[in-house]
């Protein structure tokens, strides 16, 4: 079956006058203004002595290869998804707003974020950036997302850049994370700035589904019961492969950090579970069933109450408060 058409909805109409239809777009927008942050506040450099020193050589192998695709990550979601496709394909005023802050927030406060954290390691090299390119695996990766972009159906794309943002970010997320917990007590500026983008993203993927689901609503008007039905199934089907894609993949890049040698803190199986449960926490939040079900997920109970109780599961119920900061000296606080 084909793609679903969605050029004349009302949501990917263009509109001339400054009057909004969409507050959810609005208020998502709103949010990301509220949080704003920059790579200047967090002392990252104060974390050297803990990368050059404390960590073991397998410790140091495994978060440069987290580092290797954040950057990219963040230049192609914020330059190519949110700042083009996205702002393109939706020509609303609310939903312009809310994709370039979604954009804005990629290019000038993550890539900036990851950058600082590269030149502290002294890994912020033309050769560390591009070293992607030459490992299989990771090139693949970036090579699935090129294409994504790509891709003529619009459902589709969604959908891919929503699992993007809501669980490959994640692992790496998860594996930084847990070297302020279990009492290593590592890098405590670095999560600093991995606790600001984890609800960034968060915020992003709420975004990602919402217009998801909205777009997949209007359509649902347009056409007789069993069309529509027939074609969600059929794009369902299509998302439900890309996330088993994703995790596969996911789950050979996560092998990927423990490949220099053991890691105390952290269990790999634990990591696979999490980001399982991230892409069923994706599905659901556009409508679909989960791909793997319940099972013991134990990095979720350190790494959401390391995040000062923002509600990631209940993505469309944020509230104000939740997203209002305080920064010391020593700590961020939401």
């Amino acid at each position: 079956m084909g793609l679903i058409d969605t050029e004349g909805l009302p949501i990917r109409t263009e509109k001339s006058a400054y009057v909004f239809d969409y507050p959810m777009a609005e208020d998502l927008a709103k949010k990301q203004r509220s949080i704003f942050w920059t790579a200047e506040e967090i002392p990252v450099e104060n974390d050297k002595q803990d990368f050059l020193v404390n960590m073991t050589d397998a410790e140091q192998a495994a978060v440069k290869t987290t580092l290797k695709l954040f950057t990219i990550y963040e230049l192609i979601l914020g330059g190519e998804v949110w700042g083009d496709r996205l702002f393109h394909a939706f020509p609303r005023p609310e939903i312009q707003m809310m994709t370039n802050a979604f954009s804005f927030a990629e290019l000038n406060m993550h890539a900036p974020f990851y950058a600082k954290l590269n030149k502290t390691l002294m890994i912020d090299t033309e050769e560390f950036y591009d070293s992607y390119k030459n490992d299989p695996v990771l090139a693949e990766r970036i090579a699935f997302v090129w294409d994504a972009i790509a891709d003529d159906d619009l459902l589709y794309a969604l959908s891919v850049f929503t699992l993007m943002e809501n669980c490959v970010l994640y692992s790496n997320f998860a594996f930084l994370k847990h070297f302020q917990s279990g009492g290593k007590n590592l890098l405590q500026n670095v999560i600093s700035g991995i606790n600001f983008s984890a609800r960034d993203e968060n915020l992003h993927a709420t975004g990602g589904a919402w217009l998801f689901n909205t777009t997949l609503d209007e359509y649902a008007a347009t056409v007789p019961a069993d069309k529509f039905e027939a074609e969600r199934d059929d794009l369902f089907a299509r998302v439900r492969g890309v996330a088993e894609h994703l995790y596969a993949h996911e789950a050979r890049i996560v092998e990927m950090l423990f490949a220099h040698g053991p890691i105390t803190g952290i269990e790999q199986a634990d990591l696979e579970a999490f980001v399982r449960s991230r892409i069923d926490m994706t599905l659901e939040n556009m409508r679909m069933e989960p791909l793997f079900g319940v099972e013991p997920n134990p990095v979720a109970e350190w790494f959401y109450a390391g995040i000062n109780g923002t509600q990631f599961h209940d993505f469309f119920q944020v509230t104000g408060n939740e997203y209002n900061r305080n920064i010391g000296e020593t700590e961020f606080e939401f």
